[in-house]
């Protein structure tokens, strides 16, 4: 939702202030944004996303793509509801998933990284 999306890139702007960030989207397979599949993010670009895909996500193919174009960062951070299908192998990386409020009635915990609930009321 874009209520999600702008309690996500608040999140962002105020945590990555300073750095780099490359943004991928992903739903069953990684989908472009505005014609390109990786896109630097530069603070209030949520406003202007127009993602495509929606529906039947795949951390695992995800997952695979990144690793594919070699784009693991220092940190890593996943917007998600919580419910795909997890990956496994990467108990090491540095990871945070950002929960929207949607998480319980899915999941509890990841199997590996950080988690951070974002929006309504798992604030």
């Amino acid at each position: 939702t874009l209520e999600a999306l702008e309690d996500f890139f608040t999140e962002i702007e105020d945590l990555c202030s300073g750095y780099t960030v490359e943004l991928v989207t992903f739903d069953a397979e990684v989908q472009p944004v505005n014609g390109s599949y990786v896109n630097l993010y530069r603070k209030g670009d949520w406003r202007n996303i127009k993602l495509t895909g929606r529906g039947g996500t795949s951390f695992i193919n995800a997952f695979r793509w990144v690793d594919d174009h070699g784009l693991w960062a220092a940190c890593n951070v996943v917007l998600t509801d919580g419910q795909a299908d997890w990956p496994t192998g990467y108990e090491g990386l540095e990871l945070i998933w950002c929960f929207t409020r949607f998480l319980s009635k899915f999941i509890t915990k990841p199997p590996f990284g950080e988690t951070v609930r974002i929006g309504g009321e798992n604030r």
